[in-house]
């Protein structure tokens, strides 16, 4: 992976590059634990709603955030921010841009419990 980044740095042409290795199936992938759970949290946490699910650029591929939508039956999964991103609002879909020009946001205080 390191040495793709630096030969296309340099200007190799990708079929001059040595391939991707085969995915050994025995290793699932970072966002397909993610998923599995995401799935145990829901089976164990019976009376909590579920209104949004976040995940970092690791996991914002489209399967990942289909798949963390279908399993609570929610319209969003919000990955990396982008301000041209489409979110759902009311009712109708805005730009995150647009979004957060209209909403004034809210003052909070939080308190951090550590826990051992």
């Amino acid at each position: 992976m390191e040495n793709d980044k630096k030969l296309r740095k340099e200007g190799v042409p990708a079929a001059d590059r040595p391939k991707k290795p085969e995915r050994n199936l025995d290793f699932p992938s970072v966002s397909s634990l993610a998923i599995l759970l995401i799935k145990e949290f829901m089976d164990l946490s019976l009376g909590i709603t579920v209104k949004a699910v976040l995940a970092d650029a690791l996991y914002g591929n489209k399967r990942f955030l289909k798949q963390a939508s279908r399993i609570y039956g929610i319209p969003q999964v919000i990955s990396q921010l982008k301000r041209t991103q489409k979110v759902l609002s009311a009712g109708h879909w805005v730009s995150l841009e647009k979004y957060f020009a209209r909403q004034s946001g809210v003052r909070q205080s939080i308190k951090i419990i550590e826990c051992y």
